[in-house]
């Protein structure tokens, strides 16, 4: 029997546990605005914070930060990405349906998430999926005979139109809300307006209080549409 002297076995005993050395980890995705807009919408907004997004990333806080004002502008950004992930699909459809389609999905943006008007307001900068999608709804009107200027003239006024009727339905549910219902908020107005001397106006809510059109993006939507149909 082979005998070892103590001094060998003890650095036998050091070398056999030590830790076997971990594989290097894969290169870390190179960070941009688009992944960290993509990895916040794997986690989904409702789950969504800065410190988990880091995590996941493989960064620091502090790095995002470069890249996003605040947690409200990663939001912003989360939410814009989240509601312009699928493009509208060309089946052949008039640039009219083009048009409709795409105020019918933004509008539903607005709807579900009233706070992305607000972030308009702070000139938010855009990402590479909002360029796309612009481009695309863009092209889809080139496609069919509309040309590039007037395509992003349409565009543009069909946002204002959907922006506007968003305002317009949740300054609605908000007034409603607060006085109690539509009629109690007709007498409301009708109250105000006899109390201020304003007889016009208090005539006008007397009818049916609020507007119908108030909320309503598709009646200025097809008046646009019928306006760029008489365009020689």
């Amino acid at each position: 029997m082979v005998r070892y002297p103590t001094s060998m076995t003890a650095r036998n005993q050091t070398i056999s546990a030590s830790p076997t050395p971990r594989r290097p980890q894969g290169r870390p995705r190179r960070l941009t605005i688009d992944t960290i807009i993509d990895t916040a919408c794997e986690i989904g907004i409702d789950r969504l914070d800065m410190a988990g997004l880091a995590a996941k990333l493989g960064t620091g806080v502090a790095t995002l930060y470069g890249y996003v004002d605040n947690y409200d502008h990663l939001v912003h950004l989360t939410l814009q990405r989240l509601a312009r992930s699928t493009l509208i699909v060309d089946h052949g459809q008039s640039w009219q349906a083009v048009l409709r389609e795409h105020a019918a999905a933004i509008f539903a943006v607005y709807r579900r998430h009233p706070q992305l008007i607000g972030h308009m307001m702070d000139g938010t900068r855009r990402t590479l999926a909002d360029i796309v999608y612009f481009d695309h709804v863009v092209k889809l009107l080139v496609d069919r005979g509309i040309a590039a200027p007037r395509a992003l003239s349409l565009y543009f006024e069909v946002n204002q139109i959907v922006v506007g009727a968003a305002v317009g339905m949740h300054y609605r549910a908000s007034a409603e809300a607060a006085a109690g219902g539509p009629d109690a908020l007709r007498q409301e107005l009708i109250a105000a307006c006899d109390a201020s001397g304003l007889p016009a106006l208090g005539e006008g809510f007397a009818t049916a209080g609020l507007p119908p059109a108030l909320g309503d993006y598709e009646r200025a939507l097809e008046r646009l549409i019928a306006e760029y149909d008489a365009t020689p």
